[in-house]
């Protein structure tokens, strides 16, 4: 559990950015400062609000919260009265390890480079565009998905290729091994989508009447 919850806290981070570290790390804390004894949960959306207060940082935690429990499956609700709300934290060695990581002292600290690289991969939202790509796959395409496939084509794969070179380049690789296999994974899928849908086949032979027309006149 803890890996794929992992991939999705770093995909809420890149989303969220700091405001989505700073509310993972006040779950946490409030986690574990919770004296033992009789408890409703591990933290509250009181709890947090209060924290973000003293901290003198203004922003609704509640989104962020709802993201956690219902998507990515992070908390859950333990009590629910008309003026509170709280909630256990499912998986605490993946929310620690995702703080860690973030403030550079994990088991494999990440440098400045390879933070950026991992974050930017993040919020072109890779998943979503291995889905859509999976979906395209094995069939005939209609001119809707052929402009699916153009858009992300020119906006997002030459950003996921830059992020794959240079990583490479700069050593990264071996520390971003997984975000570099779902980018060949990506454009693997796209060269076969490409040259499975008769698009190429097609292409060829328009082209050759094109000429043939011309030769006759």
């Amino acid at each position: 559990m803890s890996t794929t919850i992992e991939a999705k806290l770093r995909e809420f981070i890149a989303e969220y950015g700091e405001r989505g570290y700073i509310t993972l790390k006040i779950m946490l804390e409030e986690a574990k400062n919770r004296k033992v004894g009789i408890k409703l949960g591990d933290f509250s959306i009181k709890g947090i609000r209060s924290r973000l207060k003293t901290l003198n940082i203004e922003y609704n935690p509640a989104p962020l919260i709802v993201k956690l429990e219902k998507e990515i499956g992070l908390i859950e609700t333990t009590y629910r009265s008309t003026n509170q709300r709280w909630w256990r934290i499912v998986d605490i060695k993946a929310l620690e390890s995702i703080v860690r990581e973030y403030e550079g002292h994990g088991e494999v600290e990440l440098s400045t480079k390879a933070r950026l690289l991992r974050i930017q991969f993040y919020s072109l939202n890779p998943k979503s565009i291995l889905e859509t790509l999976k979906s395209l796959s094995d069939k005939k395409l209609t001119d809707t998905e052929r402009l699916r496939l153009k858009k992300i084509a020119f906006e997002d794969l030459p950003l996921l290729v830059k992020i794959l070179e240079e990583a490479k380049s700069s050593g990264e690789d071996k520390i971003l091994e997984k975000e570099i296999r779902v980018i060949e994974d990506i454009i693997a899928l796209f060269e076969s989508i490409v040259t499975d849908s008769g698009e190429l086949e097609e292409l060829v032979s328009s082209e050759r009447l094109e000429v043939n027309s011309i030769r006759e006149h």
